[in-house]
């Protein structure tokens, strides 16, 4: 007997398709996205609003941070660096080459966490996998390169070590990306399916850095990553803030898959669909910083302002064979209404759904 109903294509097999802009039957999306205040303000509402939206990607956190409203005063992460809650998360404080590069070789020798060999940490892959074995999992410390280097120097340290210590900063880098790159190993073999290296390199207007000084010092380094992560069979993930147009088409021919958060308030979107559009995938789009928690909710989650703009977003980020993640830019916070969250829950999945059953566009991505 014929089967009439084609077995439904899994949510990780759509993401798949999105980044390789292979047709997906939906916009893939990521919900949950919430700051721990968020949570804890809008309670039993919240959660029941998430769990009838199931995320497409879901991530295994392979670092040892505490919640922020958690952190012990001066609490010490397995780099030996330490860290104090600050008004929105944490801030690194000390660590034991924040004082200069005496004590690189010890560091070298006896202070590097070894990563690869945290099976408390890789087993959190493992048990997402188990959990949601439909979905697509994406494994990340939060902390790649640049932000990891920025905790155990200290950022003014580090930017003067650009011109000053760059034979050392190169020896630092380059051990702190084996790390890395032993637990990319690791979630690969545990299930992962990529690995998002995340390190902003953007403010509200620009790079906190020189385009030259990232091609020097942090190019070459995202290209060995990359190169290995694709070699363990995993897609490679970059996430950013801010505005990072300069490096874009690097981070195209280094060899990354998805480009994450793409700030509205921090980037002109459709410039850069225009320019990038068909060459890498987008996560992201939906505005954290101005639309969810500025937009009035009164007109209602059906007319609202922000449903509107999800809608602009999907229609100008998903190409006509894919391309798009689409999700909050980054952790909601407390002070958006949950009128909003709703709007966007509800815009992301059916506008997402609705989008794609429409007529195809003439034309590639």
């Amino acid at each position: 007997m014929s089967n009439d109903h084609p077995t439904p294509v899994p949510p990780r097999e759509q993401v798949r398709r999105a980044i390789a802009h292979q047709n997906p039957d939906y916009v893939p999306a990521w919900y949950d996205y919430f700051a721990a205040e968020t949570r804890q303000q809008y309670g039993a509402q919240l959660e029941e609003l998430v769990t009838g939206f199931h995320d497409d990607v879901v991530f295994a956190v392979l670092s040892t941070f505490p919640a922020a409203d958690e952190m012990e005063p001066g609490w010490t992460d397995e780099w030996g660096c330490s860290w104090e809650r600050a008004s929105v998360g944490a801030a690194s404080m000390e660590s034991p080459l924040s004082d200069g590069w005496e004590r690189l070789p010890w560091y070298l020798e006896h202070g590097l966490p070894d990563l690869g060999e945290r099976v408390d940490l890789l087993n959190r892959v493992r048990e997402v996998r188990k959990a949601r074995a439909d979905r697509y999992l994406v494994a990340t410390t939060w902390l790649a390169v640049f932000e990891r280097l920025r905790a155990l120097r200290g950022t003014e340290n580090l930017l003067f070590d650009l011109y000053e210590h760059p034979e050392e900063l190169v020896t630092l880098r380059d051990a702190v990306a084996d790390e890395l790159l032993a637990q990319a190993a690791g979630a690969a073999a545990y299930g992962a399916d990529a690995v998002l290296l995340a390190d902003d390199f953007g403010t509200q207007a620009s790079l906190l850095i020189s385009p030259d000084h990232w091609r020097q010092f942090f190019g070459p380094c995202y290209q060995r990553m990359v190169r290995a992560i694709h070699d363990l069979g995993v897609d490679a993930w970059f996430h950013s803030c801010g505005s990072i147009r300069p490096i874009i088409p690097d981070l195209i021919s280094i060899g990354f898959d998805v480009l994450h958060p793409l700030q509205p308030s921090a980037m002109d979107l459709t410039e850069a669909r225009e320019a990038f559009g068909g060459q890498i995938c987008f996560a992201g789009g939906v505005d954290v910083q101005t639309l969810l928690p500025q937009t009035n909710p009164g007109l209602g989650s059906d007319a609202s302002q922000v449903a509107e703009e999800i809608k602009r977003i999907i229609d100008l980020l998903d190409g006509p064979h894919g391309g798009l993640i689409i999700a909050p830019t980054n952790s909601i916070m407390p002070d958006t209404p949950f009128e909003n969250i709703v709007a966007m829950c509800h815009t992301m999945h059916d506008y997402g759904r609705e989008k794609r059953r429409a007529p195809a566009a003439q034309g590639g991505d």
